[in-house]
């Protein structure tokens, strides 16, 4: 799944399962300008799982979410996260 450009995509009361035979063989990609807010939602998968946020990207996870996946931020990213869970991992690298 991305999100590019100037996409926005908001996921409230959801449950996102994504099914995979291998650890990362899909991921979301959020990228450009493009923005992820997530509101008491879930995500898992069979394996491991990444976020990858980028460029002027935007990720924001509000209160009650429950995310299972790695979440990597590059560039000038934004990630914002409240009261909710992360299992998975955080990787953060500004802009070189």
């Amino acid at each position: 799944m991305g999100i590019w450009n100037v996409g926005r995509l908001t996921l409230e009361n959801a449950q996102i399962h994504i099914p995979q035979e291998r650890d990362y063989q899909f991921g979301i990609i959020i990228n450009d300008q493009g923005r992820l807010t997530l509101r008491d939602t879930s995500i898992t998968s069979d394996h491991a799982l990444s976020i990858i946020v980028e460029g002027s990207g935007q990720l924001q996870v509000e209160p009650g979410c429950d995310i299972s996946a790695r979440i990597v931020t590059r560039d000038r990213a934004l990630l914002q996260m409240a009261n909710s869970s992360l299992s998975g991992g955080l990787d953060i690298n500004g802009a070189t």
